[in-house]
C-alpha cells in the first residue's frame, strides 16, 4: 500500500513536470518575443517567429520579401530604422553571422534594399558616442550616401540577445531623434530635384512618424539614439591598436578617385577584403553640396537628421554605463545594377534615373541607378528577450 502511494505520488510529480515542460515548449514554440522600452508605459510589443532567421539557406532576399510588412505607409525613404527594428526584434532566433548578413541587406541612409558585394561596401571612420572614432563598413545603394553619413551618422553600441541566449554587443549607425521637434515633419522645403516643388518630411518620408516624442518603430542604442543600421567592424581597426580606427583611415588621399576599389590588410570574418574608401568621394561630396544635394536621397534624409543632430557635447559625454568597443563580424553588402537605388520618388511604380560615374583603374563605366520607394511602424524598445527566458533574466 505504501509503495502504491509512492508510485502514485511519483506519477503525479512526473505529470506536473511534463505539463510544465509542455507549457515552456508552447511558449517557446509560439516564437514570440517581448520588447519593453524605457518609457513605454508597460506596453509590450510582440514580434512573431520568422523562418528565415533559422533557415539553412537564408539570403538577404528573404528580408526584402518582408518589405510591405515593414513599410506600410507608402515608402521607405529615410526609414531604415524600421528594417533595423524588424531584425533586432528577431535577433533572439539568429546567430551573429545570420543577423549581420541580414543587416547588410538595406541601405541605412535611404532605406532601400541592397544586395551584398564588395563594390557597394564602403569603409568610413565615424565619431562614436562616448568619445573617439571607429572605422567600419556600411552598405549603400549609391555614393551620395557617403556624404550624408559623414555629415550626420555616428556610431554607438547595443547588446543583442542572439540564439541560445548568447548576448553580443554590436556597433550600430545612429542618428538623433527627429521627434524632438515633431512640428518639423510638416515644415515645407524645396525639393532639389524639382519634381514636386515644395514638399515636407511627412510627404516625402511617410514612415517617419512621431508618437509622444518618440520615433515610431525605432530601437534605441546604448546612448538612446536611433539605430538605422549596423556599423560593420573593420578587422584592420580591431588589430591595429589605434583605439578602433584603421591605420591611415583619417588621413587625406593624394588622388581621390571615386569608384576605385581598395583592399583591407586583414580579411574580415566573412571573407571580404574589397571596399570603397569614403575618402575617394571628398570632391564629389563638396560638389554635391554646392549643387543643393540634387543626387541620392536629395535632402530627405538630411532634413530628418537636421531636426535633432547628435551634438559634439553628446559625443564626449559618458552614459551611465559606458559601452565597450564592439568587435564583431563584418558582413559586407552592396546593390546590383538592377536593384532600386537610394534615390527617392513619389511612388513605387515610378522610376527616376541618376547618373553615377564609376572609375575602376583606368576604366570608366556609366552606371544607371534607378529608384523605387516603399515603407512601416512598430514600437521602440531596448533589450530583446525570448519569452521563455523572461522570468530568468528579469
Amino acid at each position: 500500500m505504501f509503495r502504491l502511494r509512492q508510485f502514485r505520488q511519483f506519477r503525479l510529480g512526473v505529470s506536473v513536470l511534463l505539463a510544465l515542460v509542455a507549457l515552456a515548449l508552447a511558449a517557446d514554440g509560439s516564437r514570440m518575443i517581448e520588447r519593453r522600452g524605457e518609457e513605454d508605459d508597460g506596453q509590450i510589443a510582440k514580434a512573431p517567429y520568422w523562418a528565415p532567421a533559422v533557415a539553412p539557406n537564408a539570403r538577404v532576399d528573404d528580408l526584402h520579401k518582408e518589405y510591405y510588412n515593414i513599410f506600410q505607409y507608402g515608402n521607405r525613404n529615410a526609414a531604415s530604422h524600421l528594417w533595423a527594428t524588424f531584425l533586432l526584434d528577431r535577433g533572439y532566433l539568429m546567430t551573429e553571422k545570420r543577423l549581420s548578413m541580414f543587416f547588410s541587406g538595406f541601405c541605412a541612409v535611404s532605406g532601400s534594399s541592397v544586395r551584398p558585394s564588395e563594390y557597394n561596401r564602403y569603409r568610413l571612420t565615424l565619431a562614436k558616442l562616448g568619445g573617439g572614432h571607429s572605422t567600419g563598413y556600411m552598405h549603400y545603394c549609391c555614393w551620395p550616401c557617403v556624404c550624408d553619413t559623414q555629415d550626420f551618422i555616428k556610431v554607438d553600441t547595443k547588446s543583442v540577445m542572439l540564439a541560445n541566449g548568447v548576448v553580443r554587443k554590436f556597433q550600430f549607425a545612429v542618428i538623433g531623434n527627429p521627434c524632438d521637434d515633431p512640428d518639423q515633419l510638416t515644415a515645407k522645403w524645396r525639393d532639389p530635384f524639382g519634381r514636386r516643388g515644395m514638399t515636407s518630411i511627412a510627404e516625402s518620408a511617410a514612415e517617419v512618424r512621431c508618437n509622444n516624442g518618440r520615433l515610431e518603430g525605432a530601437t534605441l542604442s546604448d546612448h538612446n539614439y536611433i539605430i538605422i543600421g549596423m556599423f560593420f567592424d573593420s578587422e584592420d581597426a580591431i588589430h591595429s591598436g589605434n583605439f578602433g580606427t584603421a591605420e591611415g583611415a583619417r588621413s587625406e588621399l593624394r588622388d581621390p578617385t571615386p569608384g576605385r576599389m581598395s583592399r583591407a590588410i586583414a580579411k574580415d570574418k566573412t571573407g571580404y577584403r574589397g571596399y570603397q574608401d569614403e575618402r575617394e568621394y571628398i570632391d564629389q561630396c563638396e560638389d554635391r553640396a554646392m549643387k543643393g544635394y540634387n543626387s541620392g536621397m536629395g535632402e530627405i534624409f538630411r532634413k530628418v537628421c537636421s531636426i535633432s543632430p547628435i551634438s559634439a557635447t553628446a559625443l564626449t559625454s559618458r552614459h551611465h554605463h559606458e559601452p565597450e568597443p564592439a568587435q564583431i563580424a563584418a558582413i559586407s553588402p552592396s546593390c546590383d545594377s538592377g536593384r532600386p537605388s537610394c534615390n527617392s520618388e513619389d511612388d513605387a511604380a515610378s522610376q527616376i534615373g541618376n547618373r553615377h560615374t564609376i572609375i575602376e583603374g583606368s576604366n570608366f563605366m556609366e552606371h544607371q541607378v534607378s529608384c523605387a520607394q516603399h515603407l512601416e511602424a512598430a514600437g521602440d524598445g531596448v533589450i530583446h528577450y525570448p519569452m521563455i527566458l523572461k522570468g530568468l533574466l528579469g
